[in-house]
Formats: C-alpha cells, sequence, structure tokens
C-alpha cells in the first residue's frame, strides 16, 4: 500500500522528513501493525530517532518528542538510513505529491497536511495546562478574591454570574437552565469522553452529539466541543474505511467488479476478503478470480437473511453501533446489544430533541460515569424524586409538544 503525503505549510528538508515518517507511523498504526521496520533516506531522522545525532533547534526537539511517542505504542520498531539512490520509489512519490494540486492517479492517494504536527502538540500541551480554567471562579466565590489584572479581574467577575459551589464542588447552570458539573481534570475529561463514545453505554457518535450528550448529562469544561470531536478523530473505529457500490442485483460478476475497481485498483491485492456464504461470493468464477490473485476467501456464518436489506434509521444506527463496538468480536453482538440499545435511548435525536429514554420517563437515565463523578441531581435525591411526580403529571403534555415538533420537522424535510 502505498501514500503521497503534501505538507501544505512550509517546512524545511528535514521538517518535511519528520511529517512524513510520523504520518507513516500513524498510518502503520491504525492499519494494524505493531512490529514496524521503517527505511529512510534522511540521515538526520534516522541518527535523531536512534539517538546518535542530538537534536538542537526547538522545531526537531518537539518532532523527535512526538515520533518517540508514537514508536513507544508499537511492539518492536527499527529504522535504517538508506541512500537516496536507492529509495527511487519514495521520491517518485513525495514529487507526486508536491507537483499536483490533485491526486493523479486515484490508486495513489495523496493526504494533506494543513497544519504542522508541532503546533497540534503544542495546542494539546498549552490545553493541558489551562485546565486550571475555573481558578479563579473558583477563588472570586469562594474566598471573595479577584486576578491582580484589571481586564481579568472583570472578565472573572462577569463569568462568576453562571457559576455557584454547592457542596464544594463547582457547578455552571447552562443556557437551558441545566445544573453542569465542572470538570477540571484532565483524567476526569478523557475518562468522561470515553465511557459516552466507546463505553459501557457509548454508541461511536459523531463529536458534535458527543458534546451535547456529555452537556445533557451534567458535566461541562469549556473546550467540551474541540476536545469531543477530537476524541473520535483518534477512535480507529469511527476512522474505518468503506468502499460500496450500488447494483441493481447482485451475482458473481457484480463481486468480481467491485473488487476489482473498488479494492485492488486503488489500495492493491488484499491478503484476504472475509464474506458471508451467499453463492455470488462462492461460486467457482469468485473463487478463480481470487485464488489467480493470491486472495485468501474466507466465510463466516451465514447472516439473518432480512437483515440484509436497507435497514430502518434505527436498524442502521443499532447496526453501525455494533459493528464499530465489537470489532474483531463478531460473535458476541448479541451480549452487547442492550448496552447498543441503552446507549441509543440515551442520545437526544435531532427530530424530537429529547432523548427516547426521556419520552418514555420524563427524566435522562443515571449512567455508570455518574456512580464515580456525581453531578448536581445527586446532591439533592430528594427534591429531584418530588419534582419527578410532578414530571410525570406532566408527560403526557411534553409528549404532545414532541410530538408537534416531530411533525413540523417532517414537514420541512417534504
Amino acid at each position: 500500500m502505498v501514500y503521497s503525503i503534501r505538507c501544505e505549510f512550509k517546512t524545511t528538508n528535514n521538517e518535511a522528513e519528520y511529517e512524513a515518517l510520523i504520518a507513516g507511523l500513524d498510518i502503520a498504526y491504525n492499519l494494524g501493525a505493531r512490529h514496524l521496520h521503517v527505511r529512510s533516506d534522511s540521515l538526520l531522522v534516522v541518527n535523531q530517532i536512534n539517538g546518535d545525532f542530538q537534536a538542537k533547534d526547538s522545531n526537531m526537539m518537539t518532532y523527535l518528542k512526538i515520533a518517540k511517542e508514537m514508536i513507544a505504542r508499537f511492539e518492536s520498531f527499527s529504522i535504517e538510513q538508506i541512500p537516496r539512490d536507492l529509495n527511487v520509489q519514495a521520491d517518485a512519490l513525495a514529487n507526486l505529491g508536491s507537483a499536483f494540486n490533485e491526486p493523479t492517479l486515484e490508486s495513489i492517494p495523496i493526504i494533506h497536511l494543513t497544519t504542522p504536527t508541532i503546533e497540534a502538540k503544542e495546542e494539546v500541551q498549552m490545553n493541558e495546562q489551562v485546565y486550571n480554567w475555573s481558578l479563579d471562579i473558583w477563588n472570586f466565590l469562594k474566598h471573595d478574591q479577584l486576578p491582580d489584572d484589571k481586564m481579568e479581574a472583570r472578565k472573572t467577575r462577569s463569568k462568576a454570574s453562571r457559576y455557584t459551589i454547592f457542596e464544594n464542588q463547582l457547578y455552571r447552570r447552562s443556557t437551558s437552565g441545566l445544573i453542569l458539573r465542572c470538570i477540571t481534570s484532565k483524567e476526569q475529561m478523557n475518562q468522561i469522553l470515553q465511557e459516552m463514545h466507546d463505553g459501557e453505554c457509548g454508541n461511536h457518535s459523531g463529536g458534535r452529539s458527543l458534546a451535547n450528550r456529555i452537556s445533557r448529562q451534567g458535566y461541562y469544561w469549556p473546550t467540551l466541543r474541540e476536545d469531543a470531536i477530537r476524541y473520535v478523530q483518534r477512535c480507529d473505529a469511527c476512522q474505518r474505511h468503506s468502499e460500496a457500490a450500488a447494483f441493481s442485483q447482485v451475482r458473481d460478476k457484480e463481486v468480481i467488479s467491485f473488487i476489482q475497481t473498488k479494492i485492488i485498483y486503488r489500495f492493491g491485492v488484499p491478503s484476504e476478503i472475509m464474506c458471508d456464504n451467499g453463492s455470488q461470493f462462492i461460486s467457482e468464477k469468485t473463487r478463480k478470480f481470487c485464488d489467480e490473485r493470491g486472495i485468501k476467501l474466507i466465510t463466516s456464518t451465514p447472516r439473518y437473511p432480512q437483515s440484509n436489506g436497507l435497514a430502518e434509521s434505527s436498524n442502521k444506527v443499532i447496526v453501525n453501533s455494533i459493528r464499530k463496538r465489537l470489532k474483531d468480536a463478531k460473535g458476541k453482538w448479541v451480549e452487547e446489544l442492550p448496552s447498543i440499545l441503552w446507549a441509543n435511548r440515551t442520545t437526544p435525536r435531532t427530530s424530537t430533541g429529547q432523548t427516547p429514554f426521556s419520552l418514555v420517563y420524563r427524566c435522562e437515565a443515571v449512567l455508570p460515569i455518574e456512580s464515580r463523578l456525581p453531578i448536581a441531581r445527586h446532591r439533592t435525591i430528594e427534591q429531584n424524586a418530588i419534582d419527578l411526580f410532578y414530571d410525570l403529571d406532566a408527560l403526557e403534555g411534553f409528549r404532545e409538544k414532541t410530538f408537534q415538533k416531530m411533525a413540523s420537522q417532517k414537514a420541512m424535510i417534504e
């Protein structure tokens, strides 16, 4: 598999070599490689990685640190320097990336890097340091202390009007009226993101949906939206590349055409292909085509016939969640289905603005993360119980409003 990388920003030759190395390490790891041997014609990069050369420039030091952090993820790694005249193919790919605005060959994907890796790293490091974001607000509310700087003091006083301290915990009033627990620890932020995205109650939702779901559940920090998007971008299951084509009927002829045009011509010959026991996949023509190219054809357990058609929206979401959640453990989907349904029921719908759970019970479900990081409603359980009775009385009207919203959105679509 080959890639060409193009930097959309100014770099020195050595910086470009590091960008290529870091991009290659990322691609290899996401493809499942755990034992890696790299060949590079950059004397500087190879010797800095091996520890023979010292990185003195600040940019080089940052690049080296990032590269070593990525290398540490592999079980084994080695890198060697080769003469440029023996690296003809890599040079050709480098020239392809720099010479054209668009890829000239569909079979060779060109990766466009829009910002230097070291800038993204510096931003992450800065964010990790800023997670004392609530300190000034806390000091003002708790000790009536303001920052010495007049501008910062005015900003703190203005912001603090939306915050309150209850039982030594900082909370924020959202614009929708919810009381949100303020999260200041990077560890807790990652814990919440992991739990809500791919944990027991996660459904691998997109970045905006994940952030909205976390807010709705009762948590807040200033960079929630950006952190959620960044977390989803790092999720391997969410970045899986899919190839698809529409056929009026699927025979061995269409299967062979799909493998040839959508897979081989774009990504090269695969070592194996997994399919079900459909006649078009295990026919003599398909097997012969794969055998001639050294492709191992692996058949799985026949799928439930009704699931092969176009699924309704809910089923499609559930199937996608199962696929992302289980990865290789396909046989365990029955065990995972209840938690996936739970994640589906506790995710707000665009059409209603509510979660299916809240439409039934008029309150949000208590998720596992709340047992470790309690939110405001756990501090006032008795009052919540009283409010719940009133909410149940108002449930019929609440459902009617939701139905009207659905009808309105449907009319807009039509």
